[in-house]
C-alpha cells in the first residue's frame, strides 16, 4: 500500500466512525421517544474481495473501513408477542371493568339492596298475619312491593345502559381502527418508496409499528413483515391492511340474541367488513371485550335478574290467587303481581290490588276476614328452598365470582404484558449505558484514525521535504 493510500485508509476510518457517532447521538436523543427503535451502524472492511471465489476481484479501494448500512434493531417475534399480549390485556381490562360496574348495580351485601328489600317484603306479610284487620299492614305490603318492583326496574335499566354504552363505545373504537389502519397503509407506502429510493425509512417504520401496537390494543390484530419493508395486518385471519390498501369495519346489530339470552330482548352486536357485510372475527382487544360485554356479560346478568323477578311473580301470584281479601265475594282469584310483568324491566303490582289494600288476600277462601293462612304462606316464601331469595343469592354469588376472576385475570395479564414489553424493549429500546460504552469505543476509534492520518502526514512530509538533503 502506498503512503498516499494510507491517507485514504485513515480518512475512511474518520468518515465511518463519524457516522457511528451520529447514530449513537441519534439513539441517545430519542431515549424517551415512544415507539423508537435503536439503530446500529454496520461497518465493513474495504479492499478485500467482495465474494470469496476464484474469480473475485478487489472492491477497488486500497483498504480501510466503510459503512455497509444502518440496521434498525428489532425482534419480530417479540414485537408480535407484544401486540398479542396487549390485545389480550385490553380485552380482559374491559371485561373486568364492566363486570365491576354490573356488580355495582346490585350492591350486596347492603341494607338498601334488593336482598334486604325482598326480606322486608316477606316480613310485611308476616306483620300482616299478626294483625290482619289493620289496614296499615296491608298498605305496608303494597309499599314494600312497590319498592321491590322499582329496584328490579332500576337495575334492569342500569344494565340496559351498560349494554348501550358498550355498543356506542364499540362504534367509536371501530372508527379509530379504520382511521389508524388507513394511516398504517399510508406509512406502508411511504416506507416502500423510501426503501426503493435508498433513503432512511426508520422513522416512518417506527411510527407505523407504534400504530400497529395501538391496533392490537383496540382490536387484536396479527402482523406479517414483507421484504419490501411493508407490513400486512390481519384481523381474525382476514386482511385489514395489505400494502397501501385497507379494509374498513363497521358495527351492526343484525338480529336479536338467540340461545339462553333470547328473552332479554337485546340485539346481537356484530363487527363486520363494510365492503361486503361479512362478519369480522374480533375476539381480542378492547373491541373484542366490548362485543363480549354486549353479547354475553350484560345479557347473562339481565337473564339471571329476569329469572329472579319471574320467580317472585310466579310464587306470590300462585298463593295469592288461592286466597281472598276483606270482601269474601269480590276479592277472589286476584293476582298480586301483574301477570304480564314477569321480567325485571316490566315487573309491577297488579291492577287487582294496586291502590286497594283491602283486596290483598291474606285469608284462605272461606276462612273469614281474620284468617291469615295465605299471609303466613307468603311470609314463609322467604325461607323456601330454591325460592326467590335463593335465586337472587345465586345471582349475586355468581356475579361476585365472575368479577373477582376477571379482575385476577386482568391483573395477571398486566404482568404478562409488562414482561412482553420489557423483553421487546431489551432488544429495541435505547440503553444509555450501552450507548455510552459504544460512544467511548467509537470515539477512541475515531481518534485512532485521526492519529494514523497525522502519522502518515508526518511520514509524507519527511519523504517529500527531506529526502535528498542528507549531507548538505
Amino acid at each position: 500500500m502506498s503512503s498516499f493510500g494510507s491517507l485514504n485508509t485513515a480518512l475512511s476510518g474518520l468518515l465511518a466512525h463519524r457516522r457511528v457517532l451520529d447514530v449513537i447521538g441519534h439513539n441517545i436523543a430519542n431515549v424517551g421517544t415512544d415507539g423508537y427503535s435503536r439503530q446500529r451502524v454496520e461497518l465493513t472492511g474495504l479492499g478485500s474481495a467482495t465474494v470469496a471465489s476464484m474469480f473475485s476481484k478487489p472492491a477497488g479501494s486500497t483498504g480501510g473501513v466503510g459503512v455497509a448500512g444502518v440496521t434498525r434493531i428489532r425482534d419480530e417475534f417479540l414485537e408480535r408477542r407484544a401486540v398479542r399480549e396487549h390485545a389480550t390485556g385490553a380485552r380482559l381490562e374491559i371485561e373486568s371493568t364492566v363486570l365491576t360496574r354490573i356488580e355495582a348495580t346490585i350492591p350486596e351485601p347492603s341494607d338498601v339492596g334488593l336482598a334486604a328489600q325482598l326480606g322486608d317484603f316477606y316480613a310485611a306479610w308476616d306483620d300482616l298475619a299478626n294483625n290482619p284487620g289493620d289496614s296499615a299492614g296491608r298498605i305496608a305490603v303494597l309499599q314494600q312491593a312497590s319498592t321491590v318492583a322499582s329496584t328490579f326496574r332500576r337495575v334492569a335499566a342500569d344494565l340496559h345502559e351498560l349494554r348501550d354504552a358498550a355498543v356506542t363505545e364499540s362504534s367509536t373504537i371501530v372508527h379509530q381502527v379504520n382511521t389508524i389502519a388507513g394511516r398504517v397503509a399510508e406509512l406502508n407506502g411511504a416506507v416502500r418508496r423510501a426503501n426503493a429510493a435508498g433513503l432512511d425509512a426508520f422513522g416512518l417504520a417506527d411510527e407505523r409499528d407504534r400504530l400497529i401496537l395501538q391496533l392490537g390494543e383496540l382490536a387484536g390484530v396479527e402482523t406479517r413483515a414483507l421484504d419490501d419493508g411493508t407490513v400486512d395486518v390481519t384481523l381474525g385471519g382476514s386482511t385489514l391492511v395489505r400494502g397501501e390498501h385497507v379494509r374498513e369495519l363497521e358495527v351492526a346489530e343484525p338480529g336479536p340474541l338467540t340461545g339462553p339470552y333470547a328473552g332479554t330482548g337485546f340485539s346481537r352486536v356484530q363487527v363486520r367488513w363494510r365492503e361486503d357485510g361479512f362478519p369480522a372475527t374480533v375476539t381480542e382487544g378492547r373491541l373484542g371485550g366490548l362485543v363480549n360485554v354486549a353479547n354475553e356479560h350484560v345479557p347473562h346478568a339481565l337473564s339471571d335478574l329476569d329469572a329472579v323477578a319471574s320467580s317472585l311473580v310466579t310464587s306470590v301470584n300462585a298463593l295469592h290467587q288461592t286466597g281472598q281479601g276483606l270482601d269474601a265475594v269480590a276479592d277472589l282469584n286476584l293476582t298480586f303481581w301483574d301477570p304480564a310483568g314477569t321480567t325485571a324491566s316490566t315487573i309491577a303490582i297488579s291492577g287487582d290490588v294496586d291502590g286497594q289494600p283491602s283486596r290483598i288476600a291474606a285469608a284462605a277462601v272461606g276462612g273469614g276476614a281474620l284468617d291469615v293462612t295465605i299471609a303466613q304462606s307468603l311470609a314463609a316464601l322467604a325461607e323456601a328452598q330454591g325460592g326467590t331469595i335463593d335465586a337472587y343469592q345465586d345471582l349475586v354469588g355468581r356475579l361476585a365470582v365472575e368479577t373477582q376472576s376477571a379482575g385476577r385475570r386482568a391483573a395477571i395479564q398486566t404482568e404478562v404484558t409488562g414482561q412482553a414489553d420489557q423483553a421487546r424493549l431489551s432488544v429495541s429500546g435505547v440503553n444509555l449505558d450501552e450507548e455510552l460504552t459504544n460512544l467511548i469505543s467509537t470515539q477512541r476509534a475515531y481518534e485512532a484514525s485521526a492519529r494514523v492520518l497525522t502519522a502518515v502526514d508526518a511520514v509524507l512530509d519527511t519523504l517529500i521535504n527531506r529526502t535528498g538533503t542528507v549531507g548538505r
